[in-house]
């Protein structure tokens, strides 16, 4: 049951930008200049300042005590053992919506080179389980990989934004808030600045995690902003229509090699999302298994390292939930709140399972120093108290009222409600189940890994 660590600093970095620019890069960024217009760098400032703030109190965590899991171990040893089983479950739920997301937006992209229609829902979930099957290679070539898909990805929306801000630099005009569009460019934009977050899944399996994974944050996001700016402004001021494709326009001004090696950027956005989720988010599984909150086989690890049975489970749930949004699609659900976008529809999903994850592990955040002061006295990095708190109370706050905005499309909130209330009947039940054996859910796996 022992991972192993097999990922440096220029892994970590590769997951956190590789995790975040992702597809929705290509798809998002020409709604966001379309809804925001000369202010949508503002929108994806405040997105990322939203998502950074959030982030925090997590990076405190992570510094202080690395592990695998860290959603569900933190949350379960800081506050209660079913806190920690509802965090894990938003966060494995929004993060399955978040590669759904990505693959459904790749099959609509893709949908022009098909000698068929198929459902983007259905497209997506074969792409999904293709991606499934690579991922037996092992955690150390898919880590590698995402180093370089991550570079590929990167390369390719700099060649994109060179030329016209090489031209056009001094034509860019930065604006304020204008329109109504405004508030759902800075959630379209939440939705390519989330991702930080899936870090704290890795904490055994990065060396020297207390130095690492704080590093791996900041330096990652600061690369984010600078390319997610550049890419912005070349799009925005290129000349054409808002809302374009961004691979239309850069047909207009890449040579046709250029063009494909872009184009590719896509493939490599999509599959940087995947590696990332397949890579991190099992660990939430991993750890819940491994503590007896889910059943012993799923902390199983294979020959290479990797948690493979927690990993099937994950892509399940991505199954499962292309599976439920194909059926409200079919039903004319998505419709009625989302219209034809059923990419937003697992947006906001998505969104909905990182900010209630943010909510729950910012409070576990406020018990460290009571519970775990040695652990925090030789964090990598330390926050003094007050300002702790301060980062605390903001990332509450802010991933608040983004909750409260998205249940303005209320259909979101009530497949919450109904995961969460499943969850609870499940907690109670394998508490009785465990009882009976003399076990205690939530406080099985030993207490060496947090001390």
């Amino acid at each position: 049951m022992k991972l192993q660590r097999n990922i440096g600093l220029a892994g970590g970095i590769a997951l956190v930008v590789g995790g975040i620019i992702g597809l929705g890069a290509y798809v998002l960024i020409p709604a966001i200049a379309y809804k925001a217009g000369n202010a949508a760098w503002l929108a994806i400032c405040v997105a990322l300042a939203i998502s950074l703030i959030s982030v925090l109190p997590i990076i405190q965590l992570s510094s202080a005590l690395p592990v695998a899991g860290g959603g569900y171990m933190y949350v379960s040893r800081l506050l209660s053992p079913l806190a920690g089983l509802l965090t894990s479950s938003w966060a494995l739920i929004g993060g399955a919506c978040s590669v759904s997301l990505v693959s459904v937006g790749l099959v609509q992209s893709l949908a022009g080179y098909l000698p068929f229609a198929i459902s983007p829902h259905i497209g997506a979930a074969v792409l999904v389980l293709l991606f499934y099957a690579f991922y037996f290679s092992g955690l150390r070539v898919l880590t590698g990989l995402q180093v370089l898909l991550s570079a590929q990805l990167i390369l390719a929306l700099l060649i994109y934004a060179y030329p016209v801000l090489w031209v056009k630099w001094t034509d860019i005009r930065i604006g304020l808030p204008a329109t109504s569009g405004f508030a759902m460019a800075v959630i379209l934009a939440m939705n390519i600045s989330l991702g930080f977050q899936i870090i704290i899944e890795m904490g055994e399996e990065i060396t020297d995690p207390k130095r690492n994974i704080p590093l791996a944050l900041l330096i990652g996001a600061g690369v984010i902003l600078l390319i997610y700016l550049f890419v912005l402004f070349a799009y925005t001021f290129s000349g054409f229509p808002l809302k374009t494709p961004m691979a239309v326009t850069a047909e207009f001004y890449l040579p046709p090699a250029l063009v494909h090696f872009f184009e590719f950027g896509m493939i490599s956005a999509a599959l940087t999302t995947y590696n990332g989720a397949a890579i991190t988010l099992p660990r939430e599984i991993f750890s819940m298994s491994r503590d007896k909150t889910l059943p012993g086989f799923l902390s199983a690890v294979n020959d290479k390292g990797s948690p493979i049975n927690a990993t099937t489970a994950f892509f399940a749930l991505v199954i499962a939930m292309l599976l439920l949004g194909q059926l409200l699609d079919s039903l004319g659900v998505v419709q009625i709140f989302f219209g034809e976008d059923v990419i937003e529809y697992y947006g906001f999903m998505t969104i909905m399972g990182v900010m209630l994850l943010t909510v729950l592990l910012s409070i576990a955040a406020w018990q460290l120093s009571s519970k775990y002061p040695e652990q925090v006295g030789s964090a990598y990095l330390r926050f003094a108290p007050v300002w702790l708190k301060v980062f605390i109370v903001i990332a509450v706050l802010s991933s608040l009222c983004l909750i409260v905005i998205i249940c303005t499309k209320w259909l979101v909130p009530v497949l919450f409600v109904l995961f969460s209330l499943i969850t609870i009947m499940y907690y109670y039940w394998r508490k009785r189940i465990l009882l009976t054996r003399g076990w205690q859910i939530g406080n099985v796996f030993t207490e060496t890994v947090l001390k």
